[in-house]
């Protein structure tokens, strides 16, 4: 879980402002990149889901998600997030989308 107002190890540009929503497959964060001075939004699995069995699985449609959201919004489509960087911190792999 990550903690209001501190920055990423991995990305210290980026600091969370709040939890905005957990589902039964990821935890998503409002956030700002500090340099430039405008919102993300940081998605990771679920914590919990490290204890399950498949959570290889999880974590490569997670990584696919990511990838497929990458090559379809190179068009900028209103309705499709941008994915803007996919990274991993404490084992966690993360999306960076565009606020």
């Amino acid at each position: 879980m990550l903690k209001p107002g501190k920055p990423l190890k991995q990305r210290p540009q980026y600091v969370v402002e709040t939890e905005i929503g957990e589902g039964g497959f990821g935890v998503t964060y409002k956030a700002r990149h500090q340099d430039l001075n405008f919102p993300v939004v940081i998605k990771t699995p679920n914590g919990r889901l490290c204890r399950d069995a498949n959570y290889p699985r999880f974590v490569e449609g997670f990584r696919k998600e990511g990838r497929t959201l990458a090559k379809i919004s190179q068009n900028h489509h209103p309705n499709i997030v941008r994915i803007i960087d996919f990274f991993e911190e404490d084992n966690l792999p993360y999306q960076d989308n565009q606020a």
